[in-house]
């Protein structure tokens, strides 16, 4: 929801209606936390079993909260390099540390009951739907505090709400009650044998009898089996190991290509609404908000199907597919549309509000492909590995993050204050492009 806070800190720097090139060192002191915080998970996920999730969170969600002080602290003096620093980099690194302890304790606990996905889907539920009411939360405290104290508020918003998860937060082997239940049918034939044992020696019959009911139907195994993605288990890898392996860098780079188009919009929503449509603050919180909540929602669906109903690999395969479709009709719309939506015209806010709806059809497609890294990595690499590639694989992801805001923002500049956007209905085709070569790589 930061891309509504964006406008604010823009006018801080004296970019909010300067469409240059320059605008873009602004934007990326926020894109480029997402890579350090790609960079961080890739280096957390071998640490998580040897020093604990509960310890590795603590540790993330402290730097983050030091992380939005220091950020308010650059704001309020004018330091774009302390921002870059704060923000950047360390608030970066210290979510992406928490995130992965998180992220790999929740799909730990849900992969035990054979539902790994909805692990996934519920946390990118949680990490959308926040945001979304942060785009109406954000600008009510900006014009309440003022910018730098709405950092330091924020920093006490996340200390409150980090400080239960950090007393409960543990793998499932850490405790000893953590196997799945299996069923009242189940417990009692285990009590007859454990009593059947104790009391006098059973018969050859009845003690097989016994052990049958004690093995799980076929519903129940082929339920679980359904319910979580048909990993292909391989021993645990060292990083050298894993990095040395050609299917790892075919899969970081088709996750690089497909999440540049979605991330080059969710980053600046705002900017790209204000240069387009000449949007107003109410229809660019507006739009902001329904990315957001279409992003959360879409986090959860693809949790809850992919095991159940379709393959991660081919849930995938769609996902990029839809997003160049719709990529290439964003383009083609922009083009289309006259004096780019400018016009004092009742038209021009339903042209901005079908192009709030075809972005939104792209954060949904990124909502999804970010979903698939753990389960793809599950699904790979199995189990044993799941921590060390989820974390590599949201290397790309952080790199993707910086690559699409700084282009978008290439075409927000070249289009300037012209009436047509054709710089950015060339951005759109362009990332349609993008899409294109992960999907060839997938194939």
């Amino acid at each position: 929801g930061f891309n509504v806070w964006l406008m604010d800190v823009l006018e801080e720097f004296g970019f909010r209606d300067l469409w240059s090139p320059a605008g873009a060192t602004v934007t990326t002191a926020f894109a480029v936390a997402a890579l350090f915080m790609g960079l961080a998970a890739a280096f957390t996920g071998p640490w998580i079993p040897r020093l604990g999730a509960r310890r590795i969170y603590f540790c993330g969600t402290l730097g983050s909260c030091c992380a939005t002080l220091a950020s308010g602290a650059s704001v309020e003096a004018g330091s774009l390099v302390g921002l870059y620093l704060s923000w950047g980099v360390l608030y970066g690194l210290s979510q992406g540390v928490a995130f992965l302890a998180v992220l790999t304790c929740c799909v730990g606990w849900f992969k035990a009951y054979g539902k790994a996905g909805h692990g996934v889907g519920w946390i990118g539920f949680c990490l959308g739907i926040w945001p979304a009411i942060f785009s109406y939360l954000g600008p009510a405290a900006v014009n309440a505090m003022g910018l730098a104290s709405s950092f330091y508020l924020c920093a006490g918003v996340l200390v409150v709400a980090a400080i239960l998860p950090a007393f409960f937060i543990c793998m499932p082997d850490e405790v000893a009650c953590a196997a799945p239940p299996t069923g009242d049918k189940t417990r009692v034939h285990r009590e007859d044998v454990e009593v059947a044992s104790s009391t006098s020696s059973p018969s050859k019959g009845s003690t097989a009898a016994s052990l049958t009911d004690l093995q799980p139907d076929a519903a129940s195994l082929n339920e679980a089996k359904s319910c979580s993605p048909e990993s292909k288990e391989v021993g645990p890898l060292t990083m050298k190991q894993a990095l040395l392996r050609l299917d790892f860098w075919i899969v970081w780079l088709q996750f690089l290509f497909a999440l540049i188009p979605g991330f080059g919009i969710k980053y600046i929503i705002s900017p790209m609404m204000i240069n387009v449509f000449a949007a107003h603050e109410r229809l660019q919180t507006a739009a902001s908000f329904i990315f957001l909540v279409t992003y959360a929602v879409t986090r959860l669906f693809s949790g809850f199907v992919v095991g159940p109903c379709i393959s991660a690999r081919l849930f995938t395969r769609g996902l990029f597919a839809i997003q160049g479709v719709a990529c290439a009709i964003t383009g083609a719309f922009l083009l289309s549309v006259p004096s780019g939506g400018r016009d004092s015209e009742p038209r021009s806010d339903s042209f901005a509000w079908a192009f709030v709806v075809l972005i939104s059809c792209i954060g949904m497609t990124l909502a999804g492909t970010k979903v698939m890294i753990p389960l793809l990595s599950l699904d790979i690499w199995g189990s044993a590995n799941l921590g060390l590639f989820t974390g590599l694989m949201y290397s790309s992801a952080g790199t993707a993050a910086v690559l699409g805001p700084v282009t978008s923002w290439m075409a927000l500049a070249a289009n300037g204050d012209q009436p047509s956007p054709v710089a950015v209905a060339v951005w759109f085709c362009c990332s349609a492009g993008s899409t294109a070569v992960a999907v060839l790589l997938y194939w």
